[in-house]
């Protein structure tokens, strides 16, 4: 379960992808969720743009974030899968230098959920089950993974 501000760790794991694109060159993350919505966690993927980590969002309904401005949102792509089914899954894949990380969540990354509300974030529970929902994440999105290239 995650804590009860989620946008801690929602921005603590973005900060670590900057991290890891200064130190190494290889940030890349990816978001499948419905809406996004949430000025603190839009700003985030903005300075992780700016420092040259890889952002693709698959959303299914609003995206607040305006992709592809020069100089500021360039590393950022989004893709919207609207469609006849609701889409429910909820996941956040960090490349982490390697160490691939994806996390399941109830979250939408939307200000109502971040804040005094209890989200569930949970990690994928082995490396089978996150090439599994990395693959599933590709197909909806223009752009593979690390792992799966």
């Amino acid at each position: 379960m995650a804590s009860i501000d989620i946008r801690n760790d929602f921005i603590r794991y973005i900060n670590n992808e900057i991290r890891f694109q200064k130190q190494h060159g290889n940030g890349c993350i990816v978001a499948k969720m419905n809406s996004l919505t949430d000025k603190n966690i839009i700003m985030n993927f903005y300075e992780a743009s700016q420092a040259g980590v890889q952002v693709d969002l698959i959303a299914r309904g609003i995206c607040c974030l305006r992709p592809g401005i020069q100089g500021f949102s360039d590393n950022i792509g989004v893709i919207s899968i609207v469609g006849r089914f609701l889409e429910h899954s909820r996941i956040y894949y960090f490349h982490h230098n390697g160490d691939d990380r994806v996390f399941l969540s109830s979250a939408e990354l939307m200000t109502r959920n971040m804040v005094k509300r209890v989200e569930l974030l949970f990690p994928a529970a082995s490396k089978r089950e996150n090439k599994k929902m990395t693959g599933h994440m590709n197909m909806s999105s223009a752009r593979k993974t690390p792992t799966d290239q």
